[in-house]
């Protein structure tokens, strides 16, 4: 019984329309991929600052969340209450030393390449008392704001807010 196969130029049809439609759909999967991670990294991020407030408290003790946003990264140190730094350091102050602190929060992260920080000028102290630094950190990519997160200085309350572009 002939002809019950495909010919080849209907398999080749077949096949290149396969292939335009991988084609057309690549950049999507990856912008979606790409605004995954920087998602995930700013609620990383703001989960940080709310366990570095509570942890301040049930420690008593401050710490203390290091951010280099030149160099994209962050992590979570806590005060060590045995030394202090020796006067005539970087600043010429006296000081508290600050260590990583130990968990999952204190090995470091990074932001995904491309990603910028604005709006902190210097690291977030949590108090003991439950307050902390105010703050206003702008995520941004390619120059434009992404996500913002505001931490009012009360414990426990740290709000994400997507920026919807123009």
């Amino acid at each position: 019984m002939p002809g019950r196969g495909f010919t080849l130029i209907e398999l080749i049809i077949v096949a290149a329309i396969i292939i335009v439609l991988v084609a057309l759909s690549n950049p999507l999967f990856k912008r979606t991929f790409r605004d995954t991670e920087i998602a995930n990294s700013v609620y990383e991020l703001a989960k940080i600052i709310e366990y570095g407030q509570r942890r301040a408290v049930i420690e008593e003790k401050k710490y203390r969340l290091i951010i280099d946003a030149d160099k994209g990264i962050y992590f979570l140190a806590t005060e060590n209450n045995g030394g202090e730094k020796p006067a005539g350091g970087e600043d010429g102050e006296r000081g508290p030393l600050w260590n990583p602190a130990g968990g999952r929060f204190g090995g470091g992260y990074t932001l995904p390449r491309g990603v910028n920080l604005t709006g902190i000028e210097k690291d977030i102290i949590f108090f003991p008392s439950g307050r902390s630094d105010k703050v206003t950190i702008s995520v941004e990519e390619d120059g434009k704001g992404v996500y913002r997160i505001v931490s009012s200085g009360r414990a426990g309350y740290v709000r994400v807010e997507e920026i919807q572009a123009d």
